[in-house]
């Protein structure tokens, strides 16, 4: 996911691959964690790794539908929006760093050591977790994959591939994320989706060196042909010759 950030990092002056390094960078730091909470042996060091997590994962969704937005050729009007729904990752950072006050994000965390192959961290989350976090994510993420697949038919078939990979990209942890809220997983208390993420990753990466995710033209092709006028095929066909 690091590679992938700073590959997408070069291309810093294009909103869609900007959006992308965020996306990678935001995964790479929840993995980073994901792996330090395993291996921590206390609960202190496991919550400190796991609030550290939470920097990249209340950004990841915020990002994604930037991404989304810039790749299915939003308006820009929709498109402002994306600064203000950073607010509300910044507001749940300030809430988990300073959860030992309030105990809104975790209640009473605990060190499950019974019936598990590694000490693991029951977090035990509290109504803002549930309340704003959670829909707020999901809402997110529900609003890219509607853009995502409204926007299939009106893409051209390489592009298609790549709203197609997208989509499944998205889908893989979405679903295993959502398996953890409801207490379905194969270790309790554990959540497995960095793991599917880092595999979205691989997809994401096939995108990105075959089918050329990151160059504008997807955008400039699709913004240019959906203003073009129905007496306007000459330049069509000329532009599917080229």
């Amino acid at each position: 996911m690091i590679v992938l950030s700073i590959t997408a990092f070069q291309r810093w002056s294009s909103p869609l691959a900007l959006s992308f390094a965020v996306i990678a960078l935001c995964a790479g730091i929840w993995d980073f964690g994901f792996a330090g909470e395993i291996i921590s042996p206390t609960l202190e060091g496991k919550i400190f790794l796991a609030n550290l997590q939470f920097l990249g994962i209340v950004f990841l969704a915020v990002a994604w539908l930037a991404m989304t937005m810039y790749s299915t050729a939003q308006p820009s009007q929709n498109q402002r929006v994306i600064p203000a729904l950073s607010v509300i990752g910044i507001i749940t950072n300030i809430v988990i760093w300073t959860d030992p006050y309030h105990r809104l994000f975790r209640q009473n965390p605990t060190l499950d050591t019974v019936g598990v192959p590694f000490p693991v961290l029951a977090s035990h989350y509290g109504p803002y977790f549930y309340a704003v976090h959670v829909p707020f994510g999901y809402f997110l993420f529900a609003a890219a994959l509607f853009l995502l697949v409204r926007s299939w038919k009106q893409a051209p078939a390489i592009y298609r591939r790549q709203r197609i990979i997208l989509t499944l990209s998205l889908m893989l942890p979405l679903l295993t994320d959502l398996l953890y809220i409801l207490g379905i997983t194969p270790i309790t208390a554990f959540n497995f989706t960095p793991v599917v993420f880092s595999l979205s990753g691989l997809l994401l990466s096939g995108s990105v060196l075959y089918l050329r995710f990151l160059d504008v033209l997807p955008l400039a092709y699709e913004t240019a042909i959906n203003k073009m006028n129905v007496g306007d095929t000459v330049a069509v066909t000329a532009t599917q010759v080229l």
